[in-house]
């Protein structure tokens, strides 16, 4: 599949190399259709399971370990700067978010075009 944004490459790759059971959040994400694995949204305008306003990181890395959630799936490519960073999570959230995400997890895909994915540590 041609995907000019670089995203489906790592859905491609979770789908190989994930386990079966893996369970993903999708931060800053709107393609969980070409995942096979399970997954949860993370960005605020596509979901009500996670409140920001009343979470910090840890409280986060918290909540994804008692949800299942074993990897973490994000795009930091150029559609994000353009489109989602006007419609998804608040720019302050997305810092304490990302720095969760870099603390508590290990990077194991990361393609030129900014999709990415992580293993979140046990």
């Amino acid at each position: 599949m041609k995907d000019d944004f670089g995203v489906y490459d790592s859905f491609a790759f979770i789908n190989q190399y994930l386990p079966k059971d893996a369970k993903l959040f999708l931060f800053r994400h709107v393609r969980g259709y070409w995942s096979d694995r399970d997954y949860v949204w993370g960005d605020s305008f596509l979901q009500g399971y996670f409140d920001y306003s009343t979470m910090n990181a840890d409280e986060l890395y918290k909540r994804l370990k008692s949800e299942n959630i074993t990897h973490i799936a994000m795009d930091t490519g150029w559609i994000t700067e353009q489109i989602l960073d006007r419609l998804t999570t608040s720019h302050e959230d997305y810092i304490w978010i990302q720095d969760m995400i870099e603390k508590n997890s290990i990077l194991i895909y990361n393609n030129t075009k900014g999709a990415k994915v992580y293993k979140l540590k046990r």
